[in-house]
């Protein structure tokens, strides 16, 4: 007889057969346990990793995901207040300047401060540029008028605020 040495699995039951043949003598080993001695508790700790491994990926996902929304409105925030509200001022500011209207230089600072460095320059610089046009622009009318207080510029219904 010639049986094959191998694991057989059965329901419940593992069984290793092997044969070795010593002096002649042609031995069988048949060795069988339960299931559960062999692999104990894997089945079901193959299935609660996977789970578990599933939980933990839809977790990284959720938080990846409120990190970018968070992330994005910092950014957007950042962005406002930083650079935005700043330039916007200027803007207004530059409106004001076009009808020669100059009360936003009386303190000497335009509006908010921003902390880049490259915005709060240029606001510091077109404030600069404001005083400097106002003073001009004074100066202007200082020369222009007439012994009788009358401007002879060309645009005399616009006066100069400061």
């Amino acid at each position: 007889m010639n049986i094959k040495d191998a694991n057989y699995r059965t329901s419940g039951g593992i069984f290793g057969v092997k044969s070795v043949t010593l002096y002649g003598f042609k031995y069988i080993t048949v060795a069988a346990a339960p299931e559960a001695d062999y692999l104990g508790d894997t089945v079901s700790l193959a299935s609660k990793l996977s789970d578990d491994g599933r939980k933990s990926q839809l977790l990284i996902i959720l938080m990846s995901v409120a990190v970018v929304v968070v992330m994005s409105l910092a950014s957007v925030l950042f962005s406002w207040q930083f650079i935005i509200k700043p330039l916007h001022e200027m803007l207004v500011d530059t409106m004001k300047a076009i009808k020669f209207d100059f009360s936003m230089i009386k303190d000497g600072a335009l509006g908010s401060h921003s902390i880049i460095a490259e915005v709060q320059r240029t606001k510091n610089n077109f404030l600069e540029m404001l005083m400097v046009f106002a003073a001009a622009l004074k100066e202007n009318k200082r020369i222009t008028n007439t012994p009788s207080g009358v401007n002879t510029a060309s645009d005399q219904k616009k006066s100069l605020h400061i």
